[in-house]
């Protein structure tokens, strides 16, 4: 059964097939700078340069979802893409499943090993004795509740892009 979107890949010329997957990944990109930019200016707004430290010191933690994302999210897109191109749109779904809760999955599994581990993480990160408890806290909230979303909306943003929906 082939949908709409085979167009894309079939009929329109490359240079617009990319631009049109293109632009609205780098759209999300843009959004997600933004996003911490904005975290770390309200962060400073309070006046405590603690607080200001604690979210770029729980920085590179917080990455880490952003890999986790693309691990299961563009490595599930190009099979799920490869298994359109052939007609197997079982294998799609499987793929497509697959990412999702494997996805879900490591996010939790990182999300509560941060949690669990934070006394040992945070000092490794830089975390002091003026810095430690706002990175606790600000690590509850972005990974402990938070990973599972933030892993889960980039992971699915490109499963989505291999299905050819980008706009």
């Amino acid at each position: 059964m082939r949908n709409d979107k085979t167009e894309l890949f079939e009929k329109t010329p490359v240079t617009r097939a990319v631009l049109a997957l293109v632009v609205p990944t780098v759209i999300s990109q843009i959004i997600t700078v933004i996003y911490n930019m904005a975290d770390t200016f309200f962060v400073g707004q309070v006046g405590d340069p603690n607080q200001v430290a604690a979210a770029s010191l729980s920085l590179p933690l917080f990455l880490v979802t952003t890999g986790l994302a693309n691990l299961f999210g563009i490595g599930g897109a190009s099979l799920i893409s490869r298994s359109l191109g052939l007609g197997d749109i079982e294998k799609a779904r499987k793929t497509s499943a697959f990412c999702i809760w494997t996805s879900s999955a490591t996010a939790l599994i990182y999300g509560l090993l941060i949690y669990i581990l934070q006394g040992v993480v945070l000092p490794a990160v830089g975390a002091n004795p003026s810095t430690y408890g706002f990175c606790s806290s600000y690590l509850f909230w972005t990974l402990t509740v938070g990973a599972v979303p933030t892993v889960l909306n980039a992971a699915l943003a490109h499963l989505v892009r291999a299905e050819g929906y980008s706009g």
